[in-house]
């Protein structure tokens, strides 16, 4: 709803702020859950909002927005001030010196989908999803989740902790 298009409108704008700051232009990533239908609560994606509100602010402020779904615009070279919006499943190689990371709750449920379809496990994707950004990640978690995207979180947060320490 409109709730939601305002909190996205906010992370990006505020993200773009701290990447200016940085000295980094407005170097972001927004990685997001693959595009299904978007009353699929089990396999929800922020894609269709996301662009949408991306879109609106790259009219406002200047800045030129790349949605890398179609496979063609993954070969196209991006400008160092923009900002990209990629699902979860193909940000390895990518980075950003901001990355907002929406939906995983969704790359997660898809992970543990059917062990058939030999996906990888969410400890796998979800690293890579963390490790796109030079200088921040942000993790917007939706309240209504069906998944414990938050445990793995806290999980990897603790293990990182204490492997520093030692």
């Amino acid at each position: 709803g409109l709730d939601y298009k305002k909190s996205i409108k906010n992370l990006i704008l505020e993200n773009l702020e701290d990447a200016k700051n940085a000295g980094r232009g407005g170097d972001l990533l927004l990685a997001v859950g693959y595009p299904r239908k978007r009353d699929d609560e089990k396999n929800f994606s922020s894609y269709y909002d996301v662009l949408e509100v991306a879109t609106e602010i790259s009219q406002d402020i200047g800045i030129e927005v790349f949605d890398l779904f179609p496979d063609d615009n993954r070969r196209k070279v991006t400008k160092l001030e923009s900002i990209r919006i990629a699902h979860h499943q193909i940000v390895r190689g990518l980075s950003a010196s901001h990355v907002i990371l929406f939906d995983l709750d969704t790359l997660q449920n898809w992970c543990e989908a059917d062990p058939a379809l030999g996906h990888p496990p969410m400890k796998n994707l979800g690293n890579i999803a963390l490790s796109r950004s030079k200088v921040s990640t942000v993790v917007a978690l939706r309240a209504q989740a069906q998944s414990s995207a938050a445990t793995f979180l806290e999980e990897l947060l603790n293990f990182i902790r204490t492997s520093y320490f030692k």
